[in-house]
């Protein structure tokens, strides 16, 4: 396909890492597509679509400086009567490593989503790991207040330079609204640019008997002993 034709090119995955065992390296990869005209690489796999995010931001920012702006201006909101020590030192570090590995746009693309979700009052939060970082706090896009008594941030689980993959940042919103989230998103950022993925699950006989098993109470030997019997 030529480059009049799509501006970037995709690549199937199994999982974030096949590209990896095969012949090619990743810069390879990159070099051929710059090779045959393409502006990016979009990769996919089983499960998700990692592609290349181009965040909008004001005219003279970079992504860099824009992310660091904003992170200052929630931890003001965060911490009125000042940013604690402790906080400044795990901003400092996290920003650092993102501008390290080039995640800005990510970041910033994610605040501008929840931004949307909280100025129309859609109810959102966001989870999992990213409830580790100290700039998705101030970002409002987690809850988490990494100054709390007991709490201890493991960064690590969210963004690392060993695992040599994006962060993964979930966020829930309010399923009775959840569609006006999805309008501004192909709204702002283009419907060519803009995917809905879902995982989908298939069971073998054995495991859906085991299930239904659970599901009906049925004794847990027995059910075994049936799947067993099933070829």
């Amino acid at each position: 396909m030529s480059s009049k034709a799509c501006q970037y090119a995709e690549l199937h995955c199994l999982t974030h890492f096949t590209f990896l065992r095969g012949a090619s390296h990743p810069h390879e990869l990159v070099q051929r597509a710059r090779d045959l005209g393409y502006a990016a690489l979009a990769m996919t796999d089983e499960c998700s679509v990692a592609g290349v995010v181009r965040a909008q931001m004001p005219e003279g920012e970079t992504p860099t400086s824009w992310l660091r702006k904003l992170t200052e201006k929630g931890a003001l909101k965060r911490w009125p009567q000042g940013i604690p020590a402790k906080v400044r030192a795990t901003l400092e570090e996290e920003l650092a490593l993102i501008e390290e590995l080039h995640y800005e746009p990510y970041f910033l693309t994610v605040e501008d989503v929840v931004a949307f979700a909280r100025d129309k009052k859609i109810l959102c939060q966001g989870r999992g790991s990213a409830a580790n970082s100290a700039v998705c706090y101030c970002l409002g896009v987690t809850a988490v207040d990494p100054t709390r008594e007991k709490m201890s941030l493991l960064m690590g689980r969210f963004i690392s330079r060993e695992r040599h993959e994006p962060p993964d940042i979930d966020i829930d919103f309010e399923h009775e609204r959840r569609e006006e989230v999805i309008q501004y998103i192909y709204r702002k950022y283009g419907r060519e640019r803009a995917a809905l993925a879902a995982t989908v699950v298939q069971y073998r006989m054995r495991s859906a008997l085991r299930d239904l098993g659970k599901a009906f109470g049925l004794d847990p030997e027995r059910t075994a002993r049936l799947a067993g019997a099933l070829q």
